[in-house]
């Protein structure tokens, strides 16, 4: 009634016992925002051994009581159940108090929000394919792929500026990065097409191959593993990732300028014909149309689907497992950790099983190769069942780990090329990232989005099991569907 922000959080044993089951809602009627920790599933879970019986009361981040306060009449001796009773709190003021609050601002993190902002991202991945008409018909390869750096560069500073000001306003940042690296990606192919014959094209398709998997060993790795030390320097965690964003917007500014000087235009004329934006997307439209056309393409779409679906429910969630509080079921690795064994060995796993998958499908008939990399493709999920079980002592361990899991990962998406194939034809040959395809990005967002709301069900054991069970579920569906 006063304008005060308050926050309650409860353990969720309580609804079985002294709280109603909506009692979030009775405290949301009063204006208080509540999360229940941990709350109780009709599902047999060891996750449900994890609880909070930790006592924190915070005033304005300045403020902070902890002890073994109750709040019940009992322990204030207006009625006596035990006897006189006597509880003892500690008073902390200053920066202690602000140590409290992220504990408690941490606790209530949402995986279902994360996981579903972080799948929409996958938007204009999808979405690209409607602008390709229109980019190919503008012309002029060169001058749009420099706007579209100028242009990343820029959003990476305003990227930097949001982070503290509310995870909707990084959400809008990093769509609208998004957007652009899509556009930037159509537009270099264009480029490279127009600058290269076809037997250069083959040998820069590897090179390119090479050099975005090494960008995402740099950015998913040594970026994140940079933050994480920039965070023990500045002991604040949204001050770090605005610098690791300001410093990569510098590097991009440098490859931007570089493209600047030695890129140089093509010789082929540019055969600029007016077409709007409506055209570009009938004309995608119509190619979705000629597919449609096609005898059992949805069967290939099923496959597809199929293929990813165990890899699409722990796409994010992995990272969520290696990040989470050990009390939630989670490994708690720093974020130094996490970029070294998910960012940098995690990927070089994953290019090595890519590198593997391209080569055995140039040298064995893909039928052959159809149900050996299918299996392979669903195993992941078990590594991660298997940590669960047995938590990872040490460093190497996880690296270990992770390299496994991401080794299988790599080398089973290669199959998804034999449906993809029936269904685009050699539109995606040269594809460096099959993940960047819009019909692969599109079979995988649905699980995307719908992997935190499972992890917050039924904790991280619990879903990987569920997710190691998928796999043979989903084989069996592919070998129904192939019929």
């Amino acid at each position: 009634e006063e304008g005060v922000d308050v926050r309650v959080m409860y353990d969720g044993m309580c609804e079985t016992s002294s709280l109603p089951p909506d009692y979030w809602k009775l405290l949301e009627k009063k204006g208080i925002k509540s999360k229940a920790f941990s709350p109780i599933k009709p599902i047999v879970s060891s996750h449900y051994n994890y609880r909070d019986h930790r006592k924190i009361l915070v005033i304005d981040g300045k403020v902070a009581f902890n002890g073994g306060v109750n709040l019940a009449d009992e322990y204030i001796n207006r009625i006596e159940r035990f006897g006189h009773w006597k509880d003892t709190a500690v008073m902390l003021k200053g920066p202690a108090a602000k140590s409290f609050l992220l504990m408690f601002l941490q606790i209530g993190a949402s995986a279902t929000l994360s996981t579903t902002l972080a799948a929409l991202l996958f938007l204009p991945c999808i979405l690209k394919s409607f602008l390709r008409t229109w980019v190919r018909r503008v012309g002029h390869f060169r001058d749009m792929l420099l706007l579209v750096e100028g242009l990343i560069c820029v959003t990476l500073f305003i990227l930097a500026g949001t982070f503290s000001q509310g995870i909707w306003c990084v959400f809008c940042a990093l769509m609208l990065t998004s957007f652009l690296v899509a556009w930037h990606e159509l537009t270099a192919r264009m480029y490279y097409e127009r600058m290269l014959y076809p037997r250069q094209q083959k040998f820069y398709t590897n090179l390119k191959i090479t050099s975005a998997q090494l960008a995402v060993i740099l950015t998913y790795g040594v970026l994140i593993i940079m933050v994480g030390n920039l965070e023990v320097f500045f002991r604040q965690i949204r001050h770090s990732w605005a610098m690791g964003c300001y410093m990569t917007a510098g590097v991009f500014m440098f490859f931007t300028v570089l493209h600047i000087l030695t890129l140089p235009t093509p010789q082929i004329g540019n055969q600029v014909r007016r077409h709007s934006m409506g055209a570009s997307v009938m004309a995608e439209v119509h190619v979705i149309e000629r597919i449609r056309e096609q005898p059992n393409w949805w069967k290939y779409v099923l496959c597809i689907f199929l293929m990813l679906l165990p890899q699409s429910l722990m796409f994010f969630t992995r990272v969520h497992y290696l990040f989470d509080k050990t009390a939630n079921g989670g490994l708690g690795c720093t974020i130094q950790e996490i970029g070294f064994a998910q960012g940098t060995v995690g990927v070089i796993a994953f290019t090595l099983g890519l590198t593997i998958g391209r080569s055995l499908m140039r040298w064995i008939p893909a039928q052959k190769l159809f149900w050996p990399l299918t299996l392979v493709l669903g195993l992941s999920p078990a590594v991660y069942l298997f940590m669960t079980i047995e938590t990872p002592t040490d460093l190497g361990a996880l690296c270990v780990a992770t390299f496994h899991a991401q080794l299988l990962f790599g080398l089973g998406i290669c199959i998804c090329r034999i449906p993809l194939a029936m269904i685009s034809g050699e539109r995606y040959r040269n594809c460096a990232n099959l993940l960047s395809v819009p019909l692969i990005a599109t079979c995988m967002l649905l699980p995307l989005m719908a992997s935190g709301w499972l992890v917050s069900w039924l904790g991280y054991h619990q879903f990987f099991l569920l997710n190691t069970l998928t796999a043979p579920i989903c084989w069996l569906l592919i070998k129904v569907v192939r019929r």
